[in-house]
């Protein structure tokens, strides 16, 4: 049996399902086949990433992310866009997390990048924590990453057999008794807030943090014991979390940093709020690039009673920023961070 994946969502209205009532087959059948769309559509993995630093040709940059990928993930969609910064021949060979590559010819205009779309299959299913090294090769002339996305390929089916939780709607046709068994993927990923609409990836910013050897060129730096915001407004980036019961006013979302540092002294990162305060710091000890462990915060959650679903109100002033946070410590350290990576647990 197949559990397909409808081409648009399908609903059903609260008529449908009333308490004290039998409930149709055709209503189990469309609430299936809703749970089928809603696990195929897949996930962002990278919402966008604009980096606007000038690589050199000769050379070969590595960038790193950091996502929770979901287990109904089979491929993943690159979109990468590469400007030239002066004029000439040039090309750029981008080598992608599972170790395939793709040759781009950056665009000659100067602003307006050239786009690669590329698939790229996964060796694997899981539902694990995954590190993503994207590498850019550059050959010809000195390039600048426009702008970088990712996200899972839409599936066309699911298997109700393994962790797919796919819905064989054959199960549910109209006329035919209805059992637990039967609905068994339906009520586990419907009990679940991770197994439908899950938030793998709030926000992936990162920039190269190595040219051939660790670089400390582009990344962002701090050599004083107070914390100071990774992203350059001091707020930091407009964030909303998931709605995840009815009574809920805040989602949790962890992040980690890819970074370093140098010197005596521990450094220290966290996430902060701009709504809910400042989150619990995790030490930066080490001297080569790595993640850190996790660190979480809460956020204000989606407000249905707004229209503009902040929780505070309904001005500008009551929309929850993200800001990563980081300090070098004392001794003469410096901290350099070249990766932040946000999601929804």
């Amino acid at each position: 049996m197949t559990a397909t994946v409808p081409s648009k969502r399908v609903d059903e209205t609260v008529l449908e399902i009333l308490g004290g009532r039998a409930v149709r087959s055709i209503t189990w059948q469309n609430l299936g086949s809703l749970a089928n769309w809603i696990l195929g559509q897949g996930a962002n993995v990278i919402p966008y990433n604009t980096q606007i630093r000038s690589l050199a040709a000769g050379s070969t940059y590595s960038c790193k992310y950091y996502y929770r990928q979901r287990f109904q993930a089979v491929a993943r969609v690159w979109v990468i866009g590469l400007v030239k910064v002066t004029t000439g021949s040039a090309s750029t060979t981008v080598t992608l997390p599972e170790g395939g590559t793709v040759d781009i010819v950056p665009s000659d205009d100067g602003t307006q990048p050239s786009w690669a779309f590329v698939v790229e299959n996964l060796s694997a299913q899981k539902e694990t924590d995954s590190d993503l090294t994207v590498s850019f090769n550059v050959t010809g002339e000195n390039q600048y990453v426009y702008g970088l996305a990712a996200y899972d390929v839409p599936r066309l089916s699911l298997d109700p057999s393994t962790a797919d939780t796919g819905i064989a709607q054959t199960t549910k046709l109209p006329g035919e008794p209805i059992t637990y068994t039967d609905m068994f993927n339906f009520h586990t990923c419907a009990s679940s807030p991770t197994a439908i609409g899950r938030r793998c990836s709030f926000l992936q910013w990162a920039v190269p943090y190595s040219d051939g050897a660790t670089t400390t060129t582009y990344a962002w730096s701090r050599s004083s014991g107070t914390y100071a915001g990774v992203f350059k407004d001091s707020k930091g980036i407009p964030l909303l979390t998931r709605k995840d019961l009815r009574t809920s006013t805040t989602g949790t979302v962890t992040a980690r940093a890819y970074c370093w540092k140098s010197g005596g002294g521990t450094g220290k990162f966290r996430i902060a709020s701009s709504e809910q305060g400042e989150g619990t710091a995790t030490d930066v000890t080490w001297a080569s690039p790595a993640w850190t462990p996790e660190v979480t915060m809460t956020f204000d959650c989606e407000n249905f009673s707004n229209s503009n679903g902040l929780q505070g109100g309904t001005t500008i002033s009551n929309v929850d920023y993200f800001q990563a946070q980081a300090h070098s410590g004392d001794g003469g350290t410096t901290i350099y961070i070249a990766s932040v990576a946000a999601w929804e647990d």
